[in-house]
């Protein structure tokens, strides 16, 4: 086994993972592991355990706590990592773990086998001890291991690790950072904040593995090009398209490019608290580069979100951009964007993307909430999942609306297009453009926009409609996922109002008066959504400070779904603690570096081991053929609770 391997998952990696020493080589930040300054430099990507004790108690704590024990290998798992490696004797259990490649230098070439060259640096609080576990002698510069599954690894020590690898020379020159705080000052503000709290962390250097990613990705790029010009030369219908295409095609080659040669470090971090469970993902930018021109610094999400009035919801979003530099995203994109015949106007799918840019350069901040239908009925009869109200910051609320009604105009004509080239005999089972149309059906959208189709409170209020011609091969052909797919789109047709307040442009996607007046009475309110409540703890104590963007799922307002669709089967609903806060998720840009981070709170993962619980009950209930056959109560309802179909059976 290579030490790669060894890394990816063996039971010595096992140990990688979960064992950790407090080795004090540097603290250019006191908040930082003090492990990070045994990363040597230059090294690719590098795992860091700051505390594998703490880890295992935080695990322990979690299972018992949370999921009321019901793993038992959560009690205890350092000591049961320990014992599948091997390793009883001689670990500091106490201190920090890394595991580092090297190098991947070579890697470039057509060897799918070959392994970059990697160390483990295992904490050990008798040297001795802990190579004797595998046959080892403490005496030699550089000793030979053999683990229990027959793998051979070299070790030798230094300061309180033990340096352990497959491959006697990346042993024997490993050699801690020189200057560990050039990796955590190219792992920015944000980076550095999120090392300080994560029990696991993964850093990436980008900067190391550019030079050996960048020709496989040029690679990678110019094979899907070629396959793109192959399959659009065979494709006669999408001749319209092509040049859309091939710009879509062209930014998101331009997009890897630019992330690969403008980021310094990543860095992945995963962390367990008493109050929830968090997952962050950083990337800071080189300073100066084009990337950090357009991700400057700050936002205010919660700002926006306090627009929407305070409402049930079980999906609700904000996104502030003024950290972010829209016009020069904007007018990358635009320079890619097939430009119109002088003569005559582009064609309608350009035009809509270019009608769509136009909203996006105009926005300042958004925030959405979208609610559930009151009756289970309503769902996939106009009133799906995404049924909600929408508030836009703009730069012009009365251009924003005609920039709306520019872009319905642009999707009607991009699909009286595509019908029109099925319409004329092209629609084909395998076609592209219109890849749900069959023989005998075909999908189809007519979409309508009326201006000023009433007031509220004296503004102008104008209504659209979107209409779904669906066939039913499209339903068939996505078995049970079909229905699904029917009711998120809201049936066959979605419908709403959209005005403008000043600045604001509010946007429902439900033909409901009284929702298009509460909303707009309700952007200046200073009650607004996620002030305070559930929303506010989570932002508060899980997700980063000054978002840009936050999402926030609410499991009772999803729940209120599932009840809906238990009941219509006649299954008893669920019961949700009403305060139960939300999943969330954060995004922040500081200082030219970004954070994406998730957050599950412990009420969340306590809920959901109930659910599972519930669900493992009731299938343990169920008979194969389908009868009940548990004892009926005088309350017409079986002995654990839940209903019965049909009649109690008759008294003995």
């Amino acid at each position: 086994m290579s030490t790669y391997r060894l890394m990816k998952g063996s039971s010595l990696l096992a140990l990688v993972y979960l064992l950790a020493s407090v080795t004090p080589a540097w603290s250019q930040e006191a908040a930082l592991p003090s492990a990070l300054g045994l990363v040597p430099d230059g090294a690719p990507v590098a795992l860091i355990v700051p505390s594998l004790s703490s880890l295992s108690q935080k695990i322990a704590k979690l299972n018992e706590e949370s999921l009321d024990s019901a793993i038992p290998q959560m009690a205890d798992v350092l000591s049961i990592m320990k014992l599948m490696a091997g390793a009883m004797a001689g670990v500091d259990d106490s201190g920090s773990l890394v595991a580092t490649i090297l190098s991947i230098d070579g890697l470039d070439g057509d060897d799918p086998d070959k392994q970059p060259p990697a160390v483990v640096l295992v904490p050990v609080s008798n040297y001795g001890a802990f190579v004797g576990n595998y046959g080892g002698n403490a005496d030699e510069p550089i000793t030979t291991l053999l683990t229990p599954q027959g793998s051979t690894y070299f070790a030798r020590k230094i300061g309180q690790h033990a340096v352990m690898g497959q491959n006697q020379e990346d042993v024997n020159s490993y050699q801690p950072a020189v200057a560990p705080q050039v990796l955590a000052q190219a792992a920015g503000a944000v980076g550095r904040e999120y090392l300080s709290l994560s029990d696991v962390a993964v850093i990436v250097n980008i900067e190391a593995i550019e030079p050996i990613i960048r020709p496989k990705l040029e690679k990678e790029l110019e094979k899907m090009f070629a396959q793109l010009d192959q399959e659009l030369a065979n494709d006669s219908e999408a001749e319209a398209f092509q040049g859309l295409i091939k710009a879509v095609a062209s930014i998101y080659g331009d997009t890897a490019h630019a992330l690969l040669r403008d980021t310094s470090v990543v860095v992945a971090g995963l962390d367990l608290t008493d109050s929830g469970v968090g997952m962050s993902y950083t990337a800071q930018f080189k300073p100066g580069s084009p990337t950090a021109r357009i991700f400057t610094n700050g936002g205010a999400a919660s700002e926006q979100l306090a627009r929407l009035h305070d409402q049930p919801y079980w999906l609700a979003s904000a996104m502030d951009l003024r950290g972010i530099s829209v016009q020069l995203l904007v007018d990358a994109v635009q320079a890619k964007l097939p430009q119109a015949d002088p003569a005559g106007a582009a064609d309608p799918v350009t035009e809509m993307f270019t009608q769509a840019m136009d909203l996006f350069a105009r926005t300042k901040g958004i925030a959405t909430a979208y609610t559930l239908p009151a009756q289970p009925g309503m769902m996939g009869m106009g009133g799906g999942f995404m049924n909600g109200v929408a508030v836009y910051e703009t730069t012009d609320g009365q251009a924003y609306t005609e920039s709306v009604r520019r872009y319905f105009e642009s999707l009607q004509g991009m699909m009286e297009m595509v019908n029109g080239l099925n319409d004329a005999g092209v629609d084909q089972p395998d076609q592209h453009l219109n890849p749900m149309a069959k023989q005998g059906g075909q999908f189809s959208v007519d979409v309508q926009y009326t201006p000023n189709a009433m007031m509220i409170d004296g503004l102008q209020v104008d209504e659209y409609q979107i209409q779904y011609q669906i066939p039913p091969e499209m339903t068939e052909d996505m078995g049970p996922a079909g229905p699904m797919a029917m009711i998120m789109m809201g049936g066959t047709g979605q419908s709403g109002y959209i005005a403008a307040k000043g600045n604001l442009v509010v946007m429902t996607t439900t033909r409901d008066a009284q929702v298009m007046r509460q909303a707009l009475a309700s952007t200046n309110a200073k009650t607004g959504l996620g002030l305070d409540g559930p929303i506010d703890r989570v932002r508060r104590g899980g997700l980063p400070a000054d978002a840009s963007a936050e999402f926030y799922l609410s499991i009772p307002g999803l729940m209120d779904g599932v009840n809906m669709f238990m009941m219509m089967f006649g299954q008893q609903p669920m019961q949700v603690p009403a305060d139960l806060p939300p999943i969330g998720w954060g995004a922040s840009i500081q200082d030219h570096g970004v954070v994406s981070r998730l957050y599950i709170p412990i009420e969340v993962v306590r809920f959901c081991k109930d659910v599972a619980d519930r669900a493992m009950m009731m299938g343990a209930d169920a008979p194969p053929n389908g009868h009940d056959d548990q004892p009926w109560g005088p309350d017409g309802q079986g002995d654990d609770g839940f209903d019965r179909q049909g009649p109690p059976p008759a008294p003995h």
